[in-house]
C-alpha cells in the first residue's frame, strides 16, 4: 500500500490491522499532508481511488506523486487515480480506464522495473494497438544527492514534468498521423 496523504495513510493502517495476514505500507519520509477530500480516505483492499475524471489521458499515480498528478491533471483535463496498491491491482478499474482513455501514464517514486507500472503492463497485456501506456519512475542508477523536489523535477515526476510528458506523447501521436 502506498498512501497519497495522511488520510490514506490512516486508512491503510486500519486496513492492515484488519487483515489476518501481513501487509506493507510504504510511506514517504516527508510530512504526509492532506491532499485528498476526506471522503476518499476509506481504503478497501485492492481498490484504487479515482480523484478526477478527464478526457483522453489517465494519470495513474502512487503515493506522494498523486498531488503532482492532480496538479498536472487540472491543466491536461486528465483522469487522475490514486492507485494505492501495487498488489493487488484494481484490475476492474484499469480495464475501465483502458476502455475510456487513449493514453495511460503510470507515475511512481521508485524504479519502474519491478514496480507498479510494470505490474499494470503485465496485467493489461496485450494492450490494444490503439492505446498507449507510458511508465514513469526513477531510472535504474544511483540518484544524485539533492533536494527531493529538485530530483523529482529532474526526472520529470513533478507536475510540470508530467504535463510535458503527456504533451510530448500527443505531439508524437499527431506527427504520426
Amino acid at each position: 500500500m502506498v498512501p497519497a496523504d495522511a488520510g490514506e495513510l490512516t486508512g491503510m493502517f486500519d486496513l492492515g490491522l484488519s487483515l489476518s495476514g501481513p501487509s506493507v505500507v510504504r510511506y514517504p519520509k516527508a510530512p504526509c499532508s492532506a491532499v485528498l477530500p476526506d471522503n476518499q480516505a476509506r481504503v478497501e483492499l485492492g481498490k484504487a481511488s479515482v480523484l478526477r475524471r478527464g478526457q483522453t489521458v489517465a494519470l495513474l499515480a502512487w503515493g506522494a506523486l498523486v498531488a503532482s498528478a492532480l496538479e498536472a491533471g487540472e491543466v491536461l483535463d486528465a483522469t487522475v487515480v490514486s492507485m494505492r496498491f501495487v498488489q493487488p491491482l484494481d484490475l476492474g478499474l484499469l480495464k475501465e480506464l483502458l476502455g475510456e482513455h487513449r493514453v495511460l501514464v503510470t507515475l511512481e517514486e521508485n524504479l519502474v522495473r519491478g514496480g507498479g507500472g510494470e505490474a499494470i503492463l503485465a496485467a493489461l497485456n496485450p494492450i490494444p494497438l490503439d492505446k498507449i501506456l507510458v511508465l514513469k519512475g526513477l531510472r535504474p542508477e544511483f540518484p544524485p544527492v539533492g533536494e527531493r523536489e529538485a530530483l523529482l523535477a529532474e526526472w520529470g515526476l513533478d507536475a510540470l514534468g508530467i504535463q510535458r510528458t503527456v504533451e510530448e506523447i500527443f505531439s508524437r501521436m499527431e506527427a504520426a498521423l
